[in-house]
């Protein structure tokens, strides 16, 4: 049985691999799973992977690399099994799916969608009553293109942002200091079920300190809402109970936790804390006897 790790170049040039990456290929070497780690730019023999695992594709939301990255994953779910799966990986791609769990009653932060176009951005700010306010394509991550407008800056920002503004789908949002003072929590799900929550830190800090994102140890009322945001997703996307992996990440504004984001592509799980490194290895090596038992019978 073959399972493989689907990576990108940034991080299958510049070894080592991505944390999660090693720990999850030895751990299913040792249960006796062959293991392949691939970058998704590669041309491969897809077919060939029994279990194929979004896992450190972080550089699918350029936009240079986006539509190509669309095209592979649903070539690629034609021919292996891909987790999590392709309608998932596709929804999950746009943040405008923060708006459709907005509909379902799940708090998130306030946001401004605009789709692409010109827009003076000045009036936009001050007709929010914002102080400041984040301005990020909808499809991106790990702090990619994103600016910090405040009424001072907005003018001057305006001009350097004139082209992808104008090519892509943006969403504006209040800046909420204590994403810098406080960090995200992280709440990590596998097979559908919480397993660990850690401290997720602003992107320009962790790269400077990859690996100082702590465990921590959430009170009930967080964790409830965490598991709440999860079984929503999950209502949306039933045929996949469970999803194998999942993250959902909550910031704390002055009435409580939002939702930040929900990662169901290729997020870091920090499998180190906990069991969540046995737990994910043997989710997969289940899949992969039952897969295989399922091939035999219809065999």
């Amino acid at each position: 049985m073959l399972c493989t790790l689907v990576t990108s170049h940034p991080y299958f040039d510049g070894s080592p691999l991505a944390p999660d990456d090693q720990l999850l290929q030895s751990a299913l070497t040792r249960r006796g799973i062959e293991t392949q780690v691939v970058p998704w730019e590669e041309p491969h023999a897809w077919e060939r992977s029994d279990l194929t695992l979004l896992r450190s594709t972080w550089n699918y939301f350029e936009q240079e690399h986006y539509e190509t990255f669309c095209a592979w994953v649903r070539a690629t779910a034609s021919l292996t099994t891909l987790l999590n799966p392709l309608d998932v990986v596709l929804w999950n791609a746009d943040k405008h799916y923060l708006a459709a769990l907005a509909k379902q009653g799940v708090p998130t932060i306030p946001t401004m969608w605009l789709p692409r176009g010109t827009y003076d951005l000045e009036p936009l700010l001050r007709a929010t009553g914002w102080p400041k306010a984040v301005l990020k394509p909808c499809i991106g991550g790990n702090s990619y293109r994103a600016r910090l407008l405040t009424s001072e800056s907005i003018i001057a920002e305006q001009g350097p942002m004139g082209q992808w503004v104008v090519e892509q789908d943006l969403m504006l949002q209040p800046y909420l200091e204590t994403i810098t003072d406080e960090g995200e929590h992280s709440h990590v799900f596998l097979e559908g079920r919480w397993s660990h929550a850690f401290l997720k830190r602003p992107f320009q800090v962790r790269k400077t300190h990859a690996l100082d994102e702590p465990q921590v140890f959430p009170h009930q009322g967080e964790m409830d809402l965490a598991i709440g945001v999860m079984h929503t997703v999950q209502r949306l996307f039933p045929h996949t109970y469970p999803l194998l992996y999942g993250r959902v990440d909550l910031v704390r504004d002055r009435d409580g936790y939002r939702v930040m984001e929900v990662e169901l592509i290729e997020p870091m799980l920090h499998l180190e804390y906990g069991s969540a490194l046995a737990r994910l290895t043997g989710a997969i090596v289940q899949r992969m006897h039952q897969q295989v038992n399922g091939l035999l019978l219809l065999a």
